[in-house]
């Protein structure tokens, strides 16, 4: 090694300029893609209120963008500018109209906009489990601790104030079917019952059914 060139040690590519449009998050459009295939978009607007105006934006146009602000690594509503100025990502997506964070976090305040979520969830779980070639499943179920600094949150055996979200997957599918989100101080077994029937009611719907139930020591007591 110590005896080739400069010229040999050298990575054999080049560096050129273009002027087309691109983007770092292209991998993010293939979520965008996932959710017109599956038909996410169109039980957005079904499911979720639509604009008071001719001039307000549709609710899938705040939901499929913070989706994707937060599948590439968002933490608050003011990463939505990293899509906003990602203008391959944009054409990619066909976002011709982003809202901004404060046109966000008012459009999330707005008291019963986010009731449509649940049938929006269940849809596309649906899509998913009918897609599938297997017809035995698992049930993972696992509660797990968000620490806060709201004083609304509730101090918790670590000693820190938390909430808390019991959660429940279908393991084959590494699909999340189930979601509590509640005070840091419940019991983490509380309400695994209530999931459990509801993602056996879930899979016997679409023709499958649940094999086996797997969960962490203490939500499974």
């Amino acid at each position: 090694m110590f005896g080739r060139s400069r010229a040999q040690e050298r990575l054999d590519f080049q560096l050129e300029s273009t002027p087309d449009t691109i983007t770092s998050r292209a991998g993010l459009a293939l979520l965008q893609e996932a959710a017109l295939a599956l038909g996410v978009r169109r039980s957005i607007k079904e499911n979720l209120p639509r604009p008071g105006s001719g001039n307000g934006l549709q609710p899938d146009a705040y939901v499929l963008p913070l989706v994707l602000m937060l599948c590439g690594g968002g933490r608050t509503l003011e990463d939505i500018r990293e899509i906003e100025m990602d203008e391959g990502l944009r054409q990619l997506c066909g976002f011709a109209r982003l809202p901004g964070a404060d046109a966000i976090g008012q459009w999330l305040r707005k008291p019963g906009q986010l009731e449509g979520l649940k049938p929006v969830n269940e849809f596309q779980e649906r899509q998913v489990i009918v897609r599938s070639d297997a017809n035995d499943f698992t049930m993972d179920v696992d509660a797990t601790m968000v620490e806060t600094k709201k004083q609304c949150a509730d101090m918790t055996y670590l000693g820190c104030r938390a909430f808390q979200a019991l959660l429940s997957f279908i393991a084959e599918l590494d699909l999340c079917v189930a979601c509590d989100y509640r005070q840091g101080s419940v019991s983490a077994g509380v309400g695994v019952k209530e999931q459990l029937l509801a993602v056996h009611e879930l899979l016997a719907s679409c023709g499958k059914r649940l094999r086996y139930l797997r969960s962490n020591e203490k939500a499974g007591h």
